[in-house]
């Protein structure tokens, strides 16, 4: 099963083998398939850079972005949305975007919180990790319902 994009623009490509994994999961089960799409995947640092100096400038279009070189415990740096240098080099972060019928955002979210995909910015129902600050200083994975084994830490995969 691949993972449902809004369009072609929509980068999964570079998101962490098990988020991807995750969200194929999610995606087939009957209660989310044909009704959520990702909207907005990963991007690269240039990607992310552009972004955040168009909208430092304040250019007409550009949304809040986060600054790309802004580096915060745990390896992250950024955005979730952008790669992570000291992560892999993946992405850990989807928007998704209710494309159907017969689902609520909190439905969403209920959900992928059983697949350890994770709501994690409290304004934005959309936002999801499966990775990610866990409290108390430290950084992991998001649970799993039924889950016992716990994938690998990304901070020692092979660097490029």
């Amino acid at each position: 099963m691949s993972i449902p994009v809004v369009n072609s623009g929509v980068n999964v490509d570079l998101l962490h083998p098990e988020m991807k994994n995750r969200l194929r999961k999610f995606f087939a089960d009957p209660r989310i398939k044909g009704k959520v799409a990702v909207v907005s995947g990963v991007r690269t640092l240039a990607q992310q850079r552009y972004l955040y100096n168009g909208y430092k400038a304040g250019k007409r279009g550009f949304n809040l972005a986060a600054n790309p070189d802004r580096k915060f415990g745990g390896g992250f740096q950024g955005s979730w949305h952008m790669q992570q240098p000291a992560l892999g080099h993946y992405g850990y972060a989807v928007d998704f975007r209710i494309v159907g019928k017969g689902i609520s955002t909190t439905q969403v979210n209920a959900i992928a919180k059983e697949y350890g995909i994770v709501k994690t910015v409290p304004s934005e129902w959309w936002h999801h990790q499966c990775y990610g600050h866990l409290g108390g200083g430290k950084y992991g994975w998001y649970p799993v319902q039924g889950q016992k084994k716990k994938p690998a830490d990304p901070k020692k995969i092979k660097q490029d």
